[in-house]
């Protein structure tokens, strides 16, 4: 009996006994699963599946769906990328953002692009006026998802050049250079990144000026430190006494454009996972982070968690699912907000 068929074992066991399980047991089953498929059943899926799909020369996304004792079902999607389903746990390597050259340089390690980088200890940090804040621990970060809250589109229109005519977002990408990357792809935009931090500085401003933001950009990597500056997150008291919970709506929220499953392990990422992050980096006293119910105080929240570097790690080990979910919460909030709150 392998390791994975004693945990199913102890599962069923217990749930005939009445025993409910802590998540610690829960998790190991959750890891030796996906530790099975992506060392033995996605290999030999990839084998067959890869040549009969070779005659397709446009892009697709294959969603299978199984349930035990149930015909697999296959969904096909032409408008989404693995990267963009926030719920989806990616198990086969494969380029993310950056846009590299398929060629690999001579004098590298496979699949490590070789960018020179002046000064790795900065970071960037960009506040706007409305009190949201913009700080990862990589300078790129800041700078992509602060161009992203500003508007891709609009930015594309001021004609901000860099590498010799390209514009810093554009429709149009480089051609790639073994070992370099001039830019990140991001929401089917071309986002110029191979500049200076302090060209990163000078771009937002710029950005600033032409739109009369008022960002206040500074350099700066968060820490456990620098997050203390923070205000606390302000914990909804009435929420969680509520009859309809914001847990519940926040379900209900995703089942109207997710399937149940999917909308069910975001609640459940959020009431577990997430929930004991929180207590420990954003406030002990918060039940969850469904205590928090207005898009400000989310923000924040996740901030503050981003600031945490075991916190980072941590959803790194769980290929995001933590901040994805976080993010599905504060798009629910968000429309929370503008629909019952005008």
């Amino acid at each position: 009996m392998t390791k994975l068929e004693k945990l199913y074992s102890i599962i069923e066991n217990s749930r005939d006994l009445g025993v409910r399980l802590n998540k610690d047991v829960l998790q190991q089953v959750e890891e030796m699963e996906e530790g099975i498929i992506k060392e033995e059943i996605l290999p030999a899926l990839s084998n067959d599946i890869a040549p009969r799909l070779e005659p397709i020369k446009r892009d697709l996304v294959l969603v299978v769906e199984y349930h035990p004792n149930e015909p697999i079902s296959v969904a096909l999607s032409r408008k989404a990328k693995i990267s963009e389903m926030t719920g989806a746990k990616v198990l086969t390597p494969r380029n993310s953002t950056p846009v590299r050259s398929e060629e690999e340089p001579e004098e590298t390690q496979p699949h490590e692009p070789t960018k020179h980088i002046e000064n790795v200890t900065k970071g960037m940090k960009v506040t706007f006026p409305d009190g949201t804040i913009i700080w990862h621990r990589q300078a790129i970060d800041t700078f992509i998802n602060a161009l992203r809250e500003i508007g891709l589109e609009r930015i594309a229109t001021l004609n901000i050049q860099h590498g010799g005519g390209y514009n810093l977002v554009s429709k149009d990408k480089r051609p790639t250079q073994p070992g370099r990357i001039w830019q990140h792809e991001c929401d089917g935009w071309y986002i110029y990144s191979n500049i200076s931090n302090s060209q990163k500085v000078e771009d937002l401003q710029i950005i600033s000026d032409y739109y009369h933001l008022n960002l206040i950009i500074e350099e700066g990597k968060p820490s456990l430190e620098t997050k203390k500056a923070y205000r606390t997150p302000v914990i909804d008291e009435v929420a969680s006494s509520w009859d309809y919970s914001m847990k519940d709506q926040f379900r209900n929220f995703l089942t109207r454009q997710k399937s149940e499953s999917t909308a069910n392990s975001y609640t459940s990422t959020l009431d577990h996972s997430v929930r004991g992050w929180i207590r420990k980096e954003v406030d002990e006293h918060a039940d969850s982070v469904f205590s928090y119910t207005s898009a400000e105080d989310v923000r924040l929240c996740i901030e503050m968690l981003n600031a945490s570097p075991k916190y980072v790690v941590e959803n790194d080990r769980k290929h995001h699912s933590m901040s994805a979910a976080l993010n599905q919460y504060l798009a629910f909030i968000e429309y929370w907000e503008k629909r019952y709150k005008g």
